[in-house]
C-alpha cells in the first residue's frame, strides 16, 4: 500500500465496496424515506450510476502518468491513467454522476476544474459541484478530499500547500452545515496530472483539468438519516393565473427538523422552493406564475438538513381567469294572482363571460327564491296570505358561473285577491 493511500485510509474500493440500502417506508404513519447506513449492506440502486464515464477504448487510450510531466510541454496533448481516479487508483466519477444519489463508503467523485490558477478560493462552477456533492453526502460519516495542482517547468513534488489549500477549501464546504463529518485533507500538487502536453490559448487551456480535487469517502454515517414524511396536502385552490395550496406539516419531521417547502406542478419531475408559507398547520403558499387552461399536478413536500421528504398526495386541475358577475336584468311588468307574484323581464346585457344557468326572485329585499324561466318570465308562491290591497316590491337576478348576478332595480305591484 502506498504512503498516499495510507493517509486517505485503507480499502479505497470501488467494485466490492460497502454500501447503504435506501428502503422507503409503508406504514400509513411513516409515509418517510428512510435512508439507513447500515455496514455489509448492499443496493444495485445504490451503485448503478457509479461507474467510468469512459468506455473501454477510451481508458486504452490513456497514457501513463510521467514522473516529470514538463518534459510533455510540446507535442500533442494526451490524457493520463489519473483521469477519473484516487490517488489510489479507485475511480473517481465525475460530481454531476451524484446528482440524486448518495455517496457511500468507497465511493469517489471529481471535482473538475473548481480554481483559477494560483487560486484555492472556489469558483463558481466550484460552488455549484459542492451543492451537487453536498446533497449527495447525507450517509457519509468520513470523506477525504485529495488536491491537485498543474505542473510548471519543474519535476512536482507532493504536498505543495496550493494544492492542500485547495483541498481544504472544498472539505470546509461539504462539512458547512454537517459539523459531524470528519475529513482529511491532502495536498499533492501536480504529481498526478490527467492531461500533459502544451497549453491552450488564454480563456480556453485544457490544462484547467489537472487544477482539480477529488473526495473519496472513507466511512459511512453511523446513524440512520430520516428524511421528512409526506405533507397532507388538504386542497389546492386554481384561480387566475395561480393556485392556492393548503396543507399540514409531515407527521414525522425525520432526524432533522424541517427548514422550508418545495412543489412540483408537473407530478413530481420538477420541484421549486415554496415562498410565502404562512400559518400553521394548515399551511397556505400561493403558486403564481401557472397559465390558464393548462393542466397541472400539484404536490408538496417539506425540506431539511437530512434531505427532501416524501412527497404529498397530488391535485390535478387547470387556473382559469377569474369570473365576472351578469349585469341585472331589467322587470318590464309585474302583477300578483293571489298569492302568486307574475313578472316580466329582459336578461342581463351582459352575461359576464358565462352563461346564464338560472334567475331567482326577492319579494320586499328578502330571500332570494329561484323560480323557472319561461322566455323572459316567471312567477313565484310568496306564501302571502294577506293580499288585500297591499304593495310589494319585485326584483329579480340572474346566475351564472360566477355566482349571483347584479340584481335589478325593483318594480312594485299591488296584491289583490
Amino acid at each position: 500500500m502506498s504512503s498516499i493511500t495510507r493517509r486517505l485510509g485503507a480499502g479505497i474500493l470501488a467494485a466490492g465496496a460497502t454500501f447503504a440500502v435506501l428502503v422507503p417506508a409503508t406504514s400509513a404513519h411513516a409515509a418517510d424515506l428512510r435512508v439507513h447506513a447500515h455496514p455489509g449492506a448492499t443496493s444495485a440502486r445504490s451503485t448503478s450510476w457509479f461507474v467510468d464515464p469512459l468506455t473501454a477504448a477510451q481508458r486504452a487510450d490513456l497514457v501513463a502518468v510521467p514522473r516529470d510531466p514538463s518534459r510533455h510541454d510540446g507535442g500533442a496533448r494526451h490524457w493520463t491513467r489519473a483521469r477519473y481516479r484516487t490517488a489510489g487508483g479507485a475511480l473517481a466519477v465525475p460530481v454531476t454522476r451524484a446528482r440524486g444519489h448518495q455517496l457511500v463508503k468507497g465511493q469517489a467523485v471529481t471535482l473538475t476544474a473548481p480554481f483559477a490558477a494560483g487560486s484555492a478560493r472556489l469558483s463558481g462552477a466550484a460552488l455549484r459541484q459542492v451543492r451537487v456533492l453536498r446533497a449527495s453526502t447525507r450517509l457519509v460519516g468520513a470523506l477525504a478530499c485529495e488536491g491537485y495542482t498543474d505542473y510548471g517547468r519543474t519535476r512536482p513534488t507532493p504536498g505543495t500547500p496550493l494544492s492542500r489549500a485547495r483541498a481544504s477549501a472544498v472539505c470546509r464546504a461539504l462539512k458547512d452545515g454537517r459539523p459531524s463529518v470528519r475529513t482529511g485533507v491532502v495536498g499533492l500538487g501536480a504529481t498526478r496530472p490527467v492531461l500533459v502536453g502544451p497549453h491552450g490559448r488564454r480563456g480556453h487551456d485544457p490544462r484547467v483539468a489537472n487544477r482539480r480535487v477529488v473526495v473519496v469517502v472513507t466511512a459511512n454515517a453511523s446513524h440512520p438519516v430520516v428524511v421528512p414524511g409526506a405533507p397532507s396536502l388538504d386542497a389546492v385552490g386554481f384561480l387566475d393565473g395561480r393556485a392556492v395550496v393548503t396543507f399540514d406539516a409531515p407527521v414525522q419531521a425525520g432526524t432533522s427538523a424541517v427548514t422550508g417547502y418545495e412543489y412540483t406542478v408537473d407530478g413530481g419531475t420538477t420541484w421549486q422552493t415554496l415562498t410565502g408559507v404562512t400559518g400553521s398547520d394548515p399551511y397556505t403558499a400561493t403558486v403564481t406564475g401557472l397559465t390558464n387552461g393548462t393542466s397541472y399536478r400539484v404536490a408538496v413536500r417539506a425540506v431539511s438538513l437530512a434531505g427532501n421528504g416524501t412527497p404529498s398526495t397530488t391535485v390535478d386541475g387547470s387556473p382559469a381567469a377569474a369570473a365576472v358577475a351578469a349585469s341585472a336584468p331589467t322587470i318590464v311588468w309585474a302583477h300578483f294572482d293571489f298569492s302568486y307574484a307574475h313578472f316580466g323581464f329582459t336578461p342581463p346585457a351582459d352575461d359576464g363571460g358565462s352563461p346564464v344557468t338560472g334567475y331567482e326572485m326577492s319579494l320586499d329585499g328578502g330571500p332570494w327564491l329561484s323560480f323557472e324561466d319561461s322566455s323572459g318570465s316567471g312567477y313565484v308562491d310568496t306564501g302571502i296570505t294577506d293580499c288585500s290591497g297591499s304593495q310589494h316590491s319585485i326584483a329579480v337576478r340572474a346566475q351564472t358561473a360566477a355566482g349571483a348576478g347584479a340584481p335589478s332595480e325593483p318594480v312594485d305591484a299591488m296584491c289583490m285577491f
